[in-house]
Parts: structure tokens; C-alpha cells; sequence
């Protein structure tokens, strides 16, 4: 079990770069789906396997 500092990280980073975080629930692996998009994607791709 981890101590909980992986989303605020991940957050800090985002600010870092001005990017933005979505959380949702992913449909069909019954989990946290994180999105990050940063500015100035021209290519967004999404990573995953939802």
C-alpha cells in the first residue's frame, strides 16, 4: 500500500506546465481513469485501455 502522494505529484507537476487533470471512473476496468492534457497538444492522444 502506498502513502497516498501519486495524484498530489501528478498535480504539482500539471501546475508546473499548465496543464489540466480529469478524474472520472473508467467503464471497463472499474477503476480511476486520470487524464492530464497539456497546452499546446496538437496530436492529443489518449493513453489506455478504456
Amino acid at each position: 500500500m502506498g502513502c497516498g502522494l501519486g495524484l498530489a505529484i501528478v498535480k504539482h507537476i500539471a501546475d508546473l506546465h499548465g496543464a489540466e487533470i480529469a478524474l472520472s471512473r473508467s467503464e471497463s476496468l472499474k477503476g480511476l481513469k486520470v487524464v492530464v492534457t497539456f497546452p499546446g497538444n496538437v496530436n492529443d492522444k489518449e493513453i489506455g485501455n478504456d
